[in-house]
């Protein structure tokens, strides 16, 4: 691995973290958004493995909430966990950059919506029928793009969860994923040692970034961590719709 291959994974993996510890998500996306200007999705996917698995479970551990939220979002994590392993094994065997670029589209409309305040709203009567339903897409697409949980992220927000159940719930939910996840990139012949290896060594950078986010974070207000939320999904969006269009 070349001088700039290895700067451009310290760089991409300080970056997400420093987002992810701000928002509570986006560390995947953040970087495969940087890696996937060197390798392409199929290389750069399997990298995350390991900084999503730790990064996750050291921010659903946070809060008093993890039973009530475990509970609440049963029936999506299962569904999510089904569909990604579907869409891990058909992004080896497929074109999967079309379905970046509709998930792209997706987050975007729904992040410029929410900056200009027309806001989604659901109903929490309705979780029963939509959690499953939603899990299971958001699963697939995220198996085919690497970027796992987009849907769920936007799903949460139109619940109105605070801040802090947002961060917990979602990370839990990252991290019961990125268990599967991880299943089935070694399945598909994705994920070896010494692939595992590299993405262990991803991790410090991770968790750099991630320390100077969350001192930011703890210094936020709700309404403005919503902002923060809403411009960095229309960026991913952005960052989604470019690389299923015009990546190589």
């Amino acid at each position: 691995m070349d001088t700039l291959t290895v700067a451009a994974l310290i760089g991409a993996f300080v970056t997400a973290g420093l987002v992810k510890g701000v928002i509570g998500v986006g560390l995947p996306l953040t970087a495969i958004a940087v890696l996937g200007n060197f390798m392409s999705l199929k290389l750069a996917v399997p990298l995350m493995v390991v900084p999503v698995m730790i990064t996750n479970v050291w921010q659903a551990a946070q809060g008093g909430q993890l039973g009530t939220l475990f509970r609440r979002f049963l029936t999506m994590n299962l569904g999510s966990c089904a569909g990604l392993w579907f869409g891990t094994h058909l992004l080896y065997s497929i074109d999967a950059r079309p379905f970046a670029a509709v998930l792209g589209i997706l987050v975007c409309a729904y992040g410029v919506m929410n900056l200009f305040a027309l806001k989604l709203r659901i109903d929490t009567r309705y979780e029963p029928v939509i959690s499953p339903l939603l899990g299971l897409g958001a699963g697939v697409l995220g198996g085919l793009t690497g970027s796992i949980g987009m849907l769920m992220i936007v799903y949460m927000q139109a619940l109105g969860l605070t801040k802090e159940e947002f961060v917990q719930a979602i990370n839990f939910t990252f991290f019961t994923n990125s268990l599967v996840w991880v299943a089935a990139l070694a399945s598909a012949g994705a994920f070896d040692l010494e692939t595992g290896a590299l993405s262990a060594a991803a991790v410090a950078p991770a968790l750099v970034g991630m320390g100077a986010g969350r001192a930011i974070r703890s210094r936020m207000s709700q309404k403005r961590f919503g902002t923060f939320v809403f411009v960095f999904l229309i960026v991913t969006g952005i960052s989604l719709i470019r690389k299923g269009l015009f990546a190589a």
